[in-house]
C-alpha cells in the first residue's frame, strides 16, 4: 500500500499513526488529506508525540507534505472525536480529498 492509500485508510478508520517527517519521528492523528495552495498533497494532523522541525511543543497542529513522509504506519490504537481539539475545522481547506468530519459541539 502506498503512503496516500495508507493515509486515507487511517483517516477513514480513525487510526493513530506514526511517521518520520523532516527527520523527526512523530505520532499523529491524521485528520485531512488535502491539496495545498501549491498543488501538493499534504496531511493536516494533530501531532500528539515526537518532535517537530520548528521545535514547537506537542501536542500541536501540523501540515505534512506527503512526498516528505517516510515510514508511515498505523498502530492498533484508535483516536476518538473527543480527542480532537475543538479548534479542528476541516472546512477551512478548499481541496479536501479525505477527512474526519468535525465533531459535533456539545450544548450545555
Amino acid at each position: 500500500m502506498n503512503t496516500v492509500d495508507a493515509v486515507q485508510e487511517a483517516i477513514r478508520k480513525y487510526r493513530v499513526a506514526t511517521c518520520t517527517y523532516q527527520d523527526h519521528q512523530r505520532t499523529i492523528f491524521p485528520l485531512v488529506l488535502l491539496r495545498d495552495k501549491h498543488g501538493r498533497l499534504a496531511i493536516h494532523v494533530w501531532q500528539i508525540d515526537g518532535s517537530t522541525h520548528s521545535g514547537r511543543a506537542v501536542p500541536c497542529w501540523e501540515n505534512l507534505d506527503v512526498d516528505e513522509i517516510r515510514d508511515f504506519a498505523t498502530s492498533g490504537e484508535l483516536f476518538t472525536a473527543s480527542q480532537i481539539p475543538a479548534a479542528y475545522n476541516p472546512d477551512r481547506f478548499v481541496e479536501k480529498l479525505c477527512w474526519v468530519p468535525k465533531p459535533p459541539t456539545s450544548e450545555a
